[in-house]
């Protein structure tokens, strides 16, 4: 995690992986749909860190021949990588003040639209629904995190 809450791209494509194996470009395309509004991303930032979790042996990737084209790398999460992944989305965050490019949004937007329990627990955990600004900017992000896929 980078200062002040502000969370690094890791654990957003972890989170991505956790659903489904990906190429490079196709998890820049998930992203974006899941976090584009509010985070900018480039194709280079998040090679970069495919680089750094798969020497962390938090991801592996296959090759798939493609005609024509040099082979297509399909990256997945290795099982450390979904014990990281279910570590980060549970641990405790320190108090602080949020905005939505932050740890608390990314982990609400990769849980299940059904587990309301665990939803509500890290976002109480955090503090966030003990007034009524914080209420609101709550409620924006469980919808946010209901239209995801």
């Amino acid at each position: 995690m980078h200062e002040r809450g502000i969370m690094s791209v890791k654990h957003a494509l972890l989170g991505i992986l956790a659903q489904a194996p990906r190429h490079g470009y196709d998890l820049k395309r998930a992203f974006d749909d899941k976090l584009g509004d509010f985070w900018n991303l480039n194709v280079g930032q998040i090679y970069t860190t495919l680089s750094r979790l798969e020497a962390d042996e938090l991801i592996q990737h296959d090759a798939v021949e493609q005609d024509d084209k040099p082979d297509k790398k399909v990256y997945r999460l290795t099982p450390a990588g979904h014990a990281e992944f279910a570590d980060w989305r549970t641990r405790a965050l320190k108090p602080e003040p949020r905005n939505l490019r932050d740890e608390l949004f990314v982990r609400i937007l990769f849980m299940e639209a059904d587990d309301t329990d665990a939803v509500l627990s890290v976002v109480r955990t955090a503090g966030r629904l003990s007034q009524t600004d914080d209420a609101a900017h709550g409620s924006q992000i469980l919808h946010r995190a209901s239209r995801a896929p």
